[in-house]
């Protein structure tokens, strides 16, 4: 292609086998990878091609991006950005030191400066709405912070998302996090009010701390196999997230990870064996704590709410526990493994369970392992004298100690009676 007269609607093309000369051209359509699209017609005004026909020059969406890219990097200063010109700059200072501000809203064309090497905050705090970024661009920390970004595009290159990289972005509804990344780093989406979806690659391992906290319109959080901690505060703060898949490779939740995450309905879990293990640093890092009035739900892979279950005891220094934290807000039936030496604190708190049959080789119960179970009623035991030697570490820690100050409680023997002295 030699030439592309817009203005009289004509293309002059090599000559080949196909075509030759000059073409009158009755129409011709821009798309969006900067080609015309080019019907040509015969004497008859018949169509008898159509060429996909790629511009010389980069086609700007926003004229505001596009006067900005054009006093940065056109270098022969003809008033045209060529695909050629955008590729040769390896940062994006350009012809000014220091660089104006960036004004537009969609650079979309971006993609198109395959040489940059780190975007040097240029989109800090800017009116920038959308934007593709090429493959192996560094974003540094901070890179977006503050902007008007409502789309973006990652490229595949990257491996990390730096420090607060997308913070405070109000506007930001969606992200696809690229497949090799495998570490988001401490406050990346913090304050990304507007953000719903969160798409993770599957083999992340790394979530730092407070990565997603203020994500105030995040409905569901799918985290991938390979994720062994979540981090303080993570997700706190978060108050529309609905459902939480945890990862069987899961092995602690840190303080205040979902704090403030008073609209969870489910946890989605492999295996119940697995949920047993984790190690919860507190009650607020259990995603039940703040809504377990709601009373959530555990639930399997396959959808399956997990109304009855079997409570596992779990080794600890050669003690067969129910850890500490561990079934929070948990609404449904269950059966305590006799084996069970200690009851951990926090262990049932806000449960809705209604009865409960006490281990035999129980030891002892730790503080508030049955703290707000208004709805337990009733409890068995199958050895009282063994019953009386458990170590109750205050009130809250007996079973119908709750629910006893608003209702009847009972307790009944092995015989299935009720024990009365």
């Amino acid at each position: 292609i030699e030439t592309i007269c817009e203005k009289e609607w004509e293309v002059k093309i090599i000559p080949s086998d196909e075509v030759s000369g000059v073409i009158s051209v009755a129409a011709a359509l821009y798309d969006v990878d900067n080609k015309i699209a080019v019907f040509v017609t015969d004497s008859q005004h018949s169509i008898t091609k159509v060429l996909n026909i790629n511009l010389p020059y980069i086609r700007f969406e926003d004229k505001d991006t596009e006067i900005w890219c054009l006093d940065h990097f056109d270098r022969n200063e003809d008033q045209k950005l060529t695909f050629a010109e955008a590729a040769s700059w390896t940062d994006l200072v350009g012809t000014h030191t220091p660089s104006s501000p960036f004004g537009g809203k969609n650079f979309d064309e971006f993609k198109y400066f395959v040489s940059i090497e780190t975007d040097d905050w240029f989109f800090k705090g800017t009116s920038l709405t959308s934007i593709i970024i090429p493959e192996n661009v560094r974003l540094e920390e901070r890179a977006f912070e503050g902007s008007a970004l409502e789309k973006i595009i990652l490229p595949e290159s990257l491996t990390i998302l730096e420090e607060a990289i997308f913070r405070d972005c109000k506007n930001l509804k969606e992200i696809v996090i690229p497949n090799n990344v495998w570490q988001i780093k401490e406050y990346a989406f913090s304050g990304c009010e507007a953000l719903e979806k969160v798409v993770f690659p599957s083999h992340m391992t790394s979530i730092e701390i407070g990565a997603f906290n203020g994500c105030l319109s995040l409905k569901e959080v799918n985290l991938p196999l390979g994720i062994q901690k979540i981090e303080a505060s993570t997700f706190a703060g978060c108050g529309s997230i609905e459902k939480i898949s945890l990862p069987s490779s899961l092995k602690s939740v840190a303080s205040n990870a979902f704090g403030g995450c008073e609209s969870v309905k489910y946890a989605v879990v492999d295996e119940l064996s697995d949920w047993f293990e984790i190690d919860f640093e507190d009650q607020r890092a259990h995603p039940f704590y703040n809504s377990y009035k709601n009373k959530p739900q555990l639930m399997n892979k396959s959808g399956k709410v997990l109304s009855s279950i079997y409570v596992e005891s779990v080794d600890v220094n050669g003690l067969k526990v129910v850890k500490d934290y561990s079934l929070i807000g948990y609404n449904g039936s269950v059966t305590l493994d006799n084996n069970i030496r200690v009851i951990g604190r926090n262990a049932f708190y806000g449960s809705s369970i209604k009865e409960i049959t006490m281990p035999s080789k129980l030891d002892s119960i730790a503080t508030a392992a049955f703290g707000n179970c208004d709805s337990l009623l009733i409890m068995r035991i199958n050895d009282v004298e063994k019953w009386l030697k458990v170590k109750l570490a205050g009130s809250s820690s007996h079973p119908l100690a709750r629910a006893s100050s608003k209702s009847h409680t009972s307790m009944y023997g092995s015989d299935g009676k009720p024990i009365y002295q």
